[in-house]
């Protein structure tokens, strides 16, 4: 029973857009302290967690839609996967390489605010430095270590809206019923 419950959650993608639409709503939650350069609680920590949580919800905007894309295939890997885990492109940070596995375009700015989501994602959202020192991004101009910057909130907000309309997560006919 839990099994088909894991598989069904997986498999549908107005979960992964309800789970994005939580994770904005927090991190909206955040936005007037970070406007406002607050000190309490430290300014680079809400920063942080802000870029996180704004990465974890395109992440999840990004990969519903590849369930409702690729919802027969997922579900025949999961049920040949005893472990029943995500399938390999699911599990992922990368948001341009998902944005891509989409189809989807992202301008320079985009791509600059997309790579620092990435970042935020794997590591600096999470801890002080990479896993691995090959993973500092050093030369890359579209990284400041956990900071939001300035047009932040106005590009994030942006992204969303683009998402929204353009890619498809509805859930087909018949989803909760695998």
């Amino acid at each position: 029973m839990l099994r088909a419950y894991y598989r069904i959650k997986l498999l549908k993608p107005s979960a992964w857009k309800e789970k994005a639409e939580e994770l904005i709503a927090v991190a909206e939650s955040l936005e007037p302290a970070i406007l406002d350069h607050s000190e309490t609680p430290p300014f680079h920590a809400l920063n942080s967690a802000y870029l996180m949580l704004v990465s974890f919800a395109v992440e999840n905007f990004l990969k519903g839609a590849l369930v409702a894309r690729n919802r027969d295939r997922y579900k025949e890997f999961m049920l040949k996967t005893p472990e029943r885990r995500f399938p390999l492109e699911l599990r992922s940070h990368d948001l341009l390489d998902l944005g891509r596995r989409l189809g989807l375009v992202f301008s320079e700015e985009e791509t600059r605010l997309v790579k620092r989501l990435s970042h935020a994602a794997t590591w600096s959202g999470r801890y002080p430095v990479p896993l691995r020192f090959s993973e500092l991004p050093i030369g890359d101009d579209s990284f400041v270590f956990g900071e939001a910057l300035p047009d932040d909130s106005f590009e994030i907000h942006k992204l969303f809206l683009r998402l929204e309309e353009e890619l498809d997560l509805e859930d087909p006919p018949g989803a909760d019923f695998l």
